[in-house]
């Protein structure tokens, strides 16, 4: 601190870690979040068949829009 000069470029502080757990998504999250974002998608390029194409890939890959 002796050598600390107002406008100098440097200074003398200090700041708490804290460390916060990470949130995992449930299962049942994770699934309707997929299959609301393959609706976006799908509403977005071809909203004619979007309800058509949506059931298909959830019949094709129902384990991947269930969260696992």
């Amino acid at each position: 601190m002796a050598l600390w000069k107002p406008g100098a470029g440097y200074a003398v502080c200090w700041n708490t870690l804290t460390v916060k757990p990470i949130r995992r998504w449930s299962a049942e999250a994770k699934g309707a979040a997929r299959k609301r974002n393959l609706r976006r998608r799908l509403e977005k390029k071809m909203p004619l068949f979007a309800d058509m194409l949506a059931e298909e890939e959830f019949a094709r890959r129902p384990g991947y829009f269930a969260g696992e």
